[in-house]
């Protein structure tokens, strides 16, 4: 009874483990593996905004992609009540490099949000900060993702950049009318080496919530994957006295196998003096100096916890995903680590090409590109790379045969009904097994008291 129990708890495990997550975050692009599903979660109210009073969260869906399981929905919650909400993107029925774009509104009574994005159909995993394909030799990120000030109080801002080269990188504020200094500047950086820069902001007078940007750039590139971009929000009123927030720096970032890369884990305690149990979920093939702890963090401070990670295996993506737990609140960050995704990144290119004279000819001059990157050294490629990615690009004339029209809301389209129904035996096997395990229980229950009965005659 006892095996059986345990086998038909392993096969749901691995079922559910089909499913991976990526946290929202605008303008990114992200794959699902061919016949497996992934989630792009938002965390209610983090994601939107540290709003202290119950808040009614009215979320939204357009996209061409059939067989999300959201296309509307409304949840209710404050800061000290965290709310995941998973959209899952299903990657059955679909051919490799197949594509689609995305928009996700969030709107309460006093304002909206919006996030737009794409994902596609891939063997090679990934998640680019950018809808353009691009690989991530840099990051940049700021300290944290609120600050909060008094009106007309300066404050300091601090920011973040770690490369995967030597090399030097450039920033520039974007103009929002706030007074922010520097607007731009230069500096060197050096590999895998994190560097801190700070800028000074006086907030307006009036009170509300201020987007600040900034934008990276690897000098005297004008290749898309030499840009970056980080965002922070500045709110003017009182702090939060309550609840957490927690952030990770980098959180997307391309390295050589076997490279040492520094990270921070940091977390915000806006509520009273509290203890966090803080972990670190890693897939295998990737080494680390972090440790699961238990923390305390005063009222109103915060703690960082600096380790390191070295991915271990060439041309692979790795998930990873940080948090911490206090009074039943878990809040969690994700995070990225490719290796020689200039390789994975073309291969994935590749995949949308129909076969043919055409998808020959380009598999030859990425053979030779091939060849040439194993030569040259990592990231001595990127103009190539660059040049063979849109030449890529550009081969993809013809569409995939099962692209379909967006979905109208509030009600779904005949196509996605459709791919609902193709899925049903999915939750026909789940409940199957449910109700399996029910039925396993009540005789292991009958069984026990038949037998206790007997021992007592």
């Amino acid at each position: 009874m006892k095996k059986i129990l345990c086998l038909s708890f392993a096969f749901i495990y691995m079922f559910l483990s089909t499913v991976s997550a990526v946290r929202i975050a605008d303008n990114i692009k992200f794959t699902v593996s061919p016949n497996k599903t992934r989630s792009l979660d938002i965390i209610l109210p983090d994601d939107f905004d540290l709003v202290p009073q119950t808040t009614d969260y009215f979320i939204t869906l357009f996209t061409n992609w059939t067989g999300v399981d959201l296309t509307e929905q409304t949840v209710t919650t404050n800061i000290n009540n965290t709310v995941k909400i998973p959209i899952n993107f299903p990657g059955f029925r679909k051919q490799e490099g197949y594509c689609s774009s995305y928009t996700i509104t969030i709107e309460t009574s006093q304002r909206a949000r919006q996030w737009e994005g794409k994902v596609c159909v891939s063997k090679y995993n990934d998640v680019d900060t950018s809808i353009e394909e691009r690989t991530d030799s840099f990051d940049i990120g700021f300290y944290k993702k609120y600050i909060f000030s008094k009106p007309g109080e300066e404050r300091n801002l601090t920011l973040f950049v770690l490369s995967s080269l030597n090399t030097t990188i450039e920033l520039f504020v974007k103009d929002t009318g706030l007074n922010i200094k520097p607007v731009s500047t230069s500096f060197p950086v050096f590999k895998n080496r994190r560097k801190t820069i700070n800028f000074t902001v006086k907030p307006p007078e009036k009170s509300g919530t201020y987007p600040i940007e900034v934008t990276g750039k690897i000098r005297n590139c004008n290749e898309v994957s030499c840009i970056k971009q980080a965002t922070t929000y500045l709110k003017i009123g009182n702090k939060p006295n309550a609840s957490f927030t927690v952030d990770i720096f980098p959180t997307n970032l391309d390295t050589k196998a076997g490279e040492k890369i520094e990270y921070m884990l940091t977390i915000h305690n806006y509520g009273p003096d509290a203890f966090f149990s803080v972990y670190l979920n890693l897939p295998s093939g990737i080494e680390t100096t972090f440790l699961n702890k238990i923390i305390e963090i005063p009222q109103a401070s915060e703690k960082t916890i600096n380790f390191t990670l070295i991915p271990k295996k060439p041309e692979t993506f790795y998930e990873i995903k940080a948090g911490a737990v206090s009074k039943g609140i878990d809040k969690y960050v994700t995070a990225c680590i490719t290796t020689d995704e200039m390789v994975t990144d073309l291969l994935r290119g590749m995949e949308g090409i129909e076969n043919g004279k055409g998808k020959q000819e380009m598999k030859e001059k990425f053979n030779k590109w091939y060849s040439d990157y194993n030569k040259t050294g990592y990231m001595n490629s990127l103009k190539e790379y660059s040049d063979l990615n849109d030449l890529i690009q550009k081969s993809k004339t013809q569409k995939p045969k099962n692209q379909t029209k967006p979905n109208q809301l509030p009600q779904k389209t005949n196509t996605q009904k459709k791919e609902t129904a193709d899925y049903l035996w999915i939750i026909l096997l789940v409940s199957a097994l449910a109700g399996i395990l029910f039925v396993l229980f009540i005789v292991y229950k009958f069984t026990r008291k038949e037998e206790d009965e007997w021992e007592y005659q």
